[in-house]
């Protein structure tokens, strides 16, 4: 339940900022701080790796073995020897596998619980890319349609 509750504020946090950036306040608000482009660009950066990071690593744990080998999921990491249980189906979103055993019985190769938050780890890191292209895209727009920086004068007299 805490990691639900986590996971929730974490999105809606996200789902925020990324408002506000699509909008692009203006300054003057008590809420609004002076930040260049370059700025925002590193602070969506950060949080998009961050996040892509946890997905990843949540993603990672949860689907090793389907990553490993998916038509094998069920039978990785253990030794087995004649009696594998076989992979009858799988999905990679979520990670998840159906196993069948030899006394005939099926099982789930994660539990549910795995599966969802596996899954719901993506939202965080997809509204981080999200914010991360947004900022990137109005920095090169703006560095585009600024005007050349003046050099110091030079004289070729010679």
């Amino acid at each position: 339940m805490v990691l639900w509750a986590g996971l929730l504020v974490l999105a809606a946090c996200l789902l925020v900022a990324l408002i506000a950036e699509c909008l692009d306040p203006r300054l003057g608000s008590g809420l609004v701080v002076p930040m260049s482009r370059r700025d925002k660009l590193r602070r969506t950066g950060t949080a998009f790796f961050v996040f892509g990071s946890v997905f990843v690593m949540v993603y990672g744990l949860a689907g090793w073995r389907l990553l490993a080998g998916p038509s094998s999921a069920c039978a990785a990491g253990a030794d087995w020897q004649s009696s594998a249980p076989t992979t009858v189906a799988y999905g990679f979103f979520p990670p998840q596998a159906t196993c069948r055993y030899t006394s005939g019985m099926t099982g789930q190769l994660n539990p549910d619980w795995v599966a969802s938050s596996a899954t719901a780890s993506a939202v965080p890191a997809l509204l981080a890319g999200a914010g991360f292209v947004l900022a990137w895209r109005r920095r090169r727009t703006e560095r585009r349609s600024a005007p050349p920086v003046a050099g110091p004068a030079t004289s070729d007299a010679s």
